[in-house]
Formats: structure tokens, sequence, C-alpha cells
């Protein structure tokens, strides 16, 4: 078994793919044993689309060098001293529906990792934050919330403010983390769904 070493900063690029192999896709022993009920091909997209992105980034803010406030203009070190990162979550990772196992399970490590990231980048003055998205009229899965009416019916009937979401509902959240006067919520997931199943 592969465990991480004291923390994101002392890991290697190699190190966190290994450590993601095993612990995220389970596939120490036998690549085809968790990914058994999705294909294997399936799995695999779906770990990519749903959390390399952050995971990627987690390690390069960390490891990488962006958070140490060096060589200014450069990209690849953007992020000084007293930033914020917003990772995206999703509403599944709180409440169940029946086929979302296995994207909701990577975005619940999403939001595991937003909790490590934020006490491993406090000592830069870096908050670290989750917004975990309801159902919102975009192309996810199809479109179905946005172009189905039975089905973006259906979840506006569960949600407390009566209607699904909209994509800037989810961007005005994103910038209010991003602001200033939010640089003391750290650590946090906050659900932006409009109240989908209290």
């Amino acid at each position: 078994m592969f465990y991480a070493p004291a923390g994101l900063a002392h890991m290697t690029m190699a190190d966190w793919a290994r450590f993601i192999a095993i612990h995220l896709r389970g596939d120490s022993a036998n690549p085809h044993r968790q990914a058994a009920l999705l294909g294997l091909d399936t799995f695999a997209e779906l770990h990519t689309t749903a959390t390399a992105g952050t995971y990627s980034a987690g390690w390069l803010i960390t490891r990488g060098g962006w958070a140490k406030g060096e060589r200014p203009g450069d990209i690849g070190r953007c992020l000084w001293h007293g930033g914020r990162i917003v990772n995206l979550s999703s509403g599944l990772a709180r409440f169940s529906l029946p086929g979302y196992a296995a994207y909701a399970a990577m975005k619940g490590g999403i939001e595991v990792l937003t909790r490590y990231m934020a006490k491993e980048l406090g000592s830069r003055r870096i908050a670290v934050n989750a917004v975990a998205p309801g159902a919102i009229e975009t192309d996810f899965g199809g479109g179905a919330v946005r172009d189905n009416k039975q089905i973006n019916d259906f979840i506006a009937s569960q949600t407390a403010l009566g209607r699904v979401g909209l994509p800037d509902d989810i961007g005005g959240a994103v910038a209010s983390l991003l602001s200033d006067d939010s640089g003391w919520i750290n650590g946090q997931r906050v659900e932006v769904s409009g109240g989908v199943s209290l």
C-alpha cells in the first residue's frame, strides 16, 4: 500500500499520480477491480473530468511553487500569499441519486482535499474552499436539466427556492469567495443549490 508523505508540499508529481491511482481509483493490485461496474475507460474518463484538474492544480500550487510568490509575472507562480482557491464539488456529494455514485465519490474527494489544502496552505494565508452546485441548466449530463422540462420541473419542486440553478448563480458565489470580504472563510464546502433536497 502506498501512503502519502507528510503533506502535499513534499510529494513529487509521480508520488501524486501513484497516490491518486491507488487511493482514488483503487488500482493498486487490480486496475479493473474498482471500475468493474462502470468499465475501466468510463471510470478513467470520469476521474479525469470530475477530479484531475483540481488534484493537479492542488499539486502544482503546493509543490510546484505557485504559492511561493516568486518571480512576479510568471504565470506558473501566480498565486501569492493571501490568495484564494475555490474548488468545484457537487450537491451530489451530499444527497444521493441513482447512477451518480462514482461522480459523487470523486467530488466528495475534492471536498476532503479542500480541507487539507486549507490546512496546509494556511501558513501562506491562502484560503481554500469548495463550491458545490446543485442542478444547473448547463450541458452536464447531456443538458438534461436544461432541456428536459420534466426533469427541470421535478428538480425545481425539490428545491426550496422553486427553480433549478443558472450558471450565473454559481459564478456569483465563486466571485464572492474570491473577494477580500470572504478572506476569513476557509476550508468550507459552500453548497449553491437554492436549497435542493433539504
